[in-house]
């Protein structure tokens, strides 16, 4: 269970008793028949067959055939009395509320569980089996509620006898309306005859509470009617239509949603029941809820789609939506970057579906490559990742994406368009077969129509080529039967900017050359086999090429080419049994790395400095660099989820880079009280392997380097307080942290000690990451928000400088980060968000001239940059229609047009020294506009 988890409605339906021998379609009525209803979670859910009406006294009317009524029940085996009597299906009297388990909720599991249930002739259940089901968390929930099921004697010419039924129940991760207000639903009816056929002119009759004037509706030539913009609420359907006895019931329709339903009318004088099923449009998540996490693990959030998309400054960007947390330090506007707890960007692991990416960012970092209409849940885990996460010494964001098929059972395409002032963005997504589901996804920027009106209006000069990115990725799913799911995956995205050094006369010109290109192709394959309740195993192969090219001769010449394949695998094993949970897991690679170019020598500058741009006198080294080693890893973790929460395991590592056998124990324990409150406690030891070409080269690197570790402790409390309102509620999380880091690649700050063969590079740093993070967020009815506070200290040592300090801070030393949003929902349609961030300055290093036109460092760090601040508003207009929702957004991105400091800028010319400031950037508006289908 995750600190903050998805939103959900239970929804329970329970449909037609049937034999286990045949299960009729559920398009098709026959009076053994039950209609389905659906319930909230925020009420008792029920699962009752809506009433139908009896045959008319002094009409004639058939009983059931033997045919009709054996398509309802079957006599238990020995319990048939007269083979030639009518079996009169059994009614429910007593009905059952599964509860949806916690873990399935946070992994966003849904869907249906079909039971054959044995019934006695006293209406009890006996006997229970799952026949077919979503999901192994599922079946249990759902066997156990069918037992407290009460039921009418099934009859028999006139005796009680034990029958066999279906029953269906459904688990819904459904949407309530944004912030507890009512969004307009539809009813969408069609009403035909016992044959299917349908019935123009039929009279259809909606009412609802006291403040709803009741509608009359007539279906059309088709037989089909709709009922539009119905707030969220119960109502009772009843149609009609001369010569058939009237239909209907009570069905519930919530915020936003457009549901199906089939009225089948029966002659009268023939017993009508009515089966009805719902087709639901495809509709977007909620906000993550504000809750305790219960679990072992501290320091571990989940985002949802909707999160990315109303964290304004986000740009609807996983990476960037996770600035807004407690522990994060970032530049949001300039880059999708980030630093976790003291940790550097690069020592993020970045999962797709469970597969390791080691660029994850398009254009040098302005954005992440994870497309948000194909997010289904993001984990994020700031430091202490479970045994089972593949983690670096910093964080871990594991982003899972849909398996391809809609949100509801469908025949028919789900997606979304989205067109904004940076990118398009297309989904579509529906079923192949019955057994089978395609999704595509696309989204491009077209900044490159900015940037020529811009040379149009002599505003810059030709050298420009505009930023660009694309992505595409296919995925198509096949689930052959209840027990197994495959989901082959293949994704291809890149991105490219530049500038060429011009003499153009415009009004911005750069006296530089800069070029980027990058771009990413991954296949995947992905298996999940439930064998049996509470075991799930899971296994992933996938394939990655990574392509990267830079060339500047921005502060000093550089130009590199860096191509990566790497073939993965992994399996995984969960076993439910009791209290415990036992994950264990094994997950290989065969990575190879080939480098080539003309690069600075890094090793003539100090380890982890932050300095201005400018032209320093860094001397050149080639780069020519082919390596290729195998990884493997296993481990083995135990949860028992008792009073008190105990976690325990571990992760054992070979990296073929180092040539190590790495040791990864991790635990925690937690215990949630009665009030809300949740102490814990959780530690690991983590570990980075080298895997940068210059470092493992021959000649300027160290082949014999080995891996960084670091070892965190973290003691945390959560505090959950409950709020008025629907899907209100708050949460008060603090942890406090300790990072300590050991074997630390470095090297000696001085050029005269550089020497070539290994002998620069070694594992001798040392350094620390201690702080506070706090995070209080709480929603009430229309209002929403969240304050996040980290306190950070962070310091390096290198006991190998001679020149420069051995110990200071390195740049992500960022001492306070502030953060504060605030979310009103001004009307059902309209809704406002506005975040305000705040960071003290990051250490930078002072520079001094060296000679006419180079720059040398005067100090280390010794000196910082500006507070950073910046504010970020987004307006949304959001509607559900027909069939479809339509969405207008408008985000201004530093609306007061702050201007902060981002990195210095020193100019040498004849000895003369000119500092100068790049700031972040100016206020800028983005308009959207999306349709979900």
């Amino acid at each position: 269970m995750t600190a903050v988890l998805l939103p959900g409605l239970l929804c329970l339906a329970a449909l037609a008793q049937t034999p286990a021998e045949e299960f009729p379609d559920e398009s098709t009525a026959s009076p053994s028949e039950a209609m389905s209803d659906e319930t909230d979670a925020s009420e008792p859910p029920s699962s009752e067959p809506l009433s139908s009406e009896p045959p008319s006294e002094g009409t004639s009317g058939s009983a059931p055939t033997e045919s009709e009524a054996s398509d309802s029940t079957e006599p238990a085996s020995g319990e048939a009395d007269d083979e030639r009597a009518p079996i009169i299906a059994p009614a429910l009297t007593a009905d059952a509320t599964p509860i949806y388990p916690e873990e399935a909720r946070s992994r966003g599991i849904h869907g249906e569980v079909l039971l054959l249930i044995d019934v006695n002739a006293e209406g009890r259940v006996t006997a229970a089996e799952v026949i077919d089901s979503s999901h192994d968390l599922l079946s249990m929930a759902a066997r156990d509620a069918a037992w407290k099921l009460e039921f009418t004697a099934a009859t028999q010419g006139g005796e009680a006898v034990a029958v066999q039924l279906h029953y269906r129940f459904r688990f819904d991760l459904g949407i309530t309306d944004q912030q507890g207000l009512p969004v307009p639903g539809s009813l969408h009816g069609h009403v035909v005859d016992a044959d299917g056929l349908s019935l123009p002119g039929a009279t259809v009759r909606v009412t609802g509470g006291p403040d709803f004037e009741p509608l009359v509706l007539e279906s059309r030539t088709d037989g089909t009617f709709r009922a539009p913009f119905l707030p969220s609420g119960i109502y009772t359907v009843t149609v009609e239509f001369p010569g058939f006895g009237a239909s209907g019931g009570e069905m519930e329709i919530r915020a936003g949603e457009n549901l199906s339903r089939r009225f089948t009318l029966f002659p009268e004088g023939t017993e009508e029941i009515v089966v009805t099923w719902e087709d639901r449009t495809w509709r977007e998540v909620e906000r993550a809820e504000l809750v305790p996490n219960t679990g072992t693990v501290t320091g571990e959030y989940t985002l949802t789609r909707r999160d990315i998309e109303s964290t304004p400054g986000s740009m609807e960007d996983v990476a960037r939506a996770v600035h807004s947390l407690p522990g994060i330090v970032s530049d949001g506007d300039m880059l999708a970057t980030f630093n976790a707890r003291g940790g550097e960007t690069g020592d993020v692991v970045f999962l797709l579906d469970r597969v390791p990416l080691s660029n994850p960012f398009h254009l040098a970092g302005f954005n992440s490559l994870f497309n948000p209409d194909l997010i289904s849940t993001v984990q994020f885990h700031a430091g202490t990742a479970p045994a089972e996460v593949p983690a670096g010494t910093s964080a871990v964001l594991a982003v899972e994406t849909w398996d391809g098929s809609p949100r509801q059972d469908s025949s028919d395409l789900d997606g979304a368009f989205d067109i904004s002032a940076s990118s398009l963005r297309l989904l579509v997504m529906g079923p192949v077969g019955e057994r089978g589901a395609i999704a595509v996804a696309a989204r491009r920027s077209y900044m490159e129509t900015y940037f020529q009106v811009m040379k149009w209006a002599n505003v810059i000069d030709t050298s420009f080529a505009a930023p660009e990115f694309s992505e595409i990725s296919a995925r198509f799913s096949f689930k052959p039967d209840a027990r197994n799911r495959l989901m082959l995956t293949l994704m291809r995205s890149g991105d490219s900017m530049g500038i060429v050094d011009s003499a153009d006369d415009s009004l911005i010109t750069v006296d530089a050359t800069f070029e980027l290109d990058n771009q990413l192709d991954l296949i995947s394959l992905d298996h999940r086999f439930q064998p049996q309740e509470g075991r799930e195993w899971r296994t992933t192969a996938a394939i990655t090429r990574d392509k990267a090219h830079m060339l500047r001769d921005l502060g000093g010449e550089f130009t590199q080419d860096i191509a990566t394949l790497r073939v993965y695998g992994r399996t995984d094993l969960t076993t439910t049994a009791g209290r415990h949970v036992v994950k264990t897991g094994v997950d290989g690679a065969w990575a190879v790395v080939d480098a080539v170019g003309t690069i600075e020598d890094i090793r003539a500058f100090p380890v982890w400095y932050n300095a201005p741009i400018a032209e320093y006198d860094v001397p050149l080294v080639t780069l020519d660099e082919a390596e290729g080693w195998p990884e493997a890893s296993a481990y083995l973790q135990d949860t028992w989820e008792g009073p008190v929460h105990v976690r325990a395991g571990g992760r054992g590592s070979y990296t073929g880079a180092t040539d190590e056998l790495l040791w990864s124990p991790r635990a925690g324990i937690s215990v949630p009280l009665p009030t809300g409150t949740v102490p814990k406690i959780s530690g690991g030891l983590y570990h980075k392997t080298p895997t940068d070409p210059r470092i493992l080269d021959d000649v300027i690197g160290n082949p014999d380097i080995g891996s960084e570790k670091a070892i965190h402790a973290v003691v945390g409390l959560d505090q959950g307080f409950p709020l008025p309102g629907e899907s209100a509620g708050g949460l008060i999380r603090v942890e406090a942290y300790h990072i300590a880091l050991s074997d630390l690649v470095v090297h000696p700050d001085d050029p005269d000690a550089i020497t070539n063969g290994g002998d620069s590079w070694s594992n001798e740093g040392t350094g620390t990451n201690r702080g506070v993070d706090v995070l209080v967020g709480a929603r009430s009815g229309r209002l929403g928000g969240m304050l996040t506070y980290s306190l950070l200290v962070a310091e390096r040592t290198n006991p190998l400088a001679t020149v420069y300090a051995e110990t200071y801070a390195p740049g992500q030393d960022q001492r306070h980060t502030l953060g504060a949003s605030t979310e009103w929902q001004v009307t059902p349609d309209w809704r406002g968000t506005l975040r305000y961030s705040f960071h003290t300055g990051r250490p930078i290093s002072t520079v001094v001239a060296s000679g006419e036109d180079k720059a040398a460092l005067s100090c280390v760090n010794c000196d910082r940059l500006g507070n950073y601040h910046n504010i970020d508003v987004r307006g949304e207009w959001r509607r559900a229609l027909e069939s479809y929702r339509l969405a207008v957004y408008l985000e201004i991105l530093n609306v007061t047009n702050f201007q902060s400091d981002f990195v210095p800028t020193v100019q040498v010319e004849n000895g003369e020294l000119t500092e100068g400031m790049f700031s972040h950037l100016p206020i800028r508006p983005f308009l959207g506009v999306r349709a979900d289908f």
